[in-house]
């Protein structure tokens, strides 16, 4: 693909009843011998000669007189000298607005602004696409252990799960043992009537109902020896 660059721009105003053309033909002078340049233009012209295109590819001139204004117009001007501008010219005549687009062959300048650059060809060459990385092969995850299958639920749909007991916490050396007197933040003054270090089953004084509760959940102050050589604990609510 070819882009085109444009540098050096510079502004012109061709004096008044000039040949446009030929002016513009200078710019390659001023902008460097063998360069081809880019030219726009607008402003007032007077008598123009413009070359128009017909229905069958052809193109027709037109000699126009009297004053008319540049629309738009742009095109280059080759090393050769050659200039191609093309024009697009409105007026006011006596049948009301009329307007003209074509190539632009002779003009005298009125009052015309000129700006040229010189042009640059650049080839842009699509850079190859970047090798990808091999993929790397899974590595395969390995065999659970016996141990800890046995942790995971049943897949047997049939099969109640089994129940997560909670974990004793750590460093915990003391809990109550079978016989000794608790007195509970919510069951009140109660007896153990099992432990097995992670769970107590309490049966309340005041109705006999029976209680498990987890001892992780609580928070055990150190027991007093009663009298009858009992432990007492107090079980409170761990925040």
């Amino acid at each position: 693909m070819e882009t085109t660059e444009l540098s050096r721009w510079v502004i012109a105003k061709p004096e008044s009843g000039a040949d446009l053309l030929a002016e513009l033909r200078t710019l390659t002078k001023t902008l460097g011998a063998g360069a081809e340049v880019f030219v726009e233009a607008f402003g007032e012209i007077s008598d123009p000669i413009i070359h128009v295109l017909s229905d069958s590819g052809e193109r027709t001139e037109r000699r126009m007189s009297g004053s008319w204004d540049i629309a738009t117009a742009h095109g280059r001007i080759e090393p050769s000298g050659a200039c191609v501008l093309h024009a697009l010219l409105v007026t006011d005549g006596a049948t009301g607005p009329q307007q003209v687009f074509g190539l632009l062959t002779s003009a005298r300048a009125t009052q015309v602004t000129v700006r040229a650059a010189v042009e640059k060809v650049v080839v842009v060459r699509a850079s190859a696409p970047a090798p990808s990385a091999p993929e790397r092969a899974s590595t395969p995850s390995p065999a659970p252990s016996p141990v800890a299958a046995t942790n995971q639920p049943s897949s047997n749909p049939g099969s109640p799960p089994l129940p997560k007991r909670p974990q004793r916490q750590m460093g915990l050396e003391a809990y109550p043992e079978e016989g000794d007197i608790v007195n509970h933040f919510h069951f009140g003054k109660c007896v153990v009537v099992s432990s097995d270090g992670e769970r107590l089953r309490l049966q309340q004084e005041k109705d006999g109902r029976v209680r498990e509760v987890a001892i992780s959940m609580l928070k055990l102050e150190d027991p007093t020896i009663l009298e009858d050589g009992k432990k007492h604990w107090e079980l409170l609510r761990k925040n």
